[in-house]
């Protein structure tokens, strides 16, 4: 039940930041029922989005120990179609082919050919 209250929260907050509205945005206008993937907004059909869904476990430094933390994660996409599309990444492998994570010494390498 934690997870699907995440993942409606997840959606929720990308289509909000998606559509450019500022914090403050009232998420009872929104409804999503990931199940019959159908997504509401003010009552009438949120047509055209692509929400990719994916859950990933990270190392996070607490104190002296490194703990496994779990976040849900939702990306959404317009894509101009008739309906609403959920896609969820339930491997690893799936997901790699699409979203990387990298950590602080990779970043660091990349800075200078970002800034070239």
């Amino acid at each position: 039940m934690l997870r699907r209250l995440s993942i409606v929260l997840a959606l929720k907050q990308a289509y909000i930041k998606a559509i450019g509205h500022p914090i403050g945005f009232d998420y009872s206008r929104l409804e999503f029922n990931v199940p019959e993937s159908t997504a509401m907004g003010d009552g009438y059909p949120l047509t055209g989005w692509e929400f990719r869904i994916w859950r990933t476990d990270l190392g996070v430094a607490r104190r002296d120990q490194l703990i496994t933390e779990h976040y849900q994660c939702v990306v959404a996409f317009f894509r101009g179609t008739n309906d609403s599309r959920f896609v969820f990444y339930d491997s690893q492998e799936a997901l790699n082919g699409w979203v990387q994570f990298i950590n602080i010494d990779q970043m660091v390498k990349v800075i200078p050919k970002l800034t070239a």
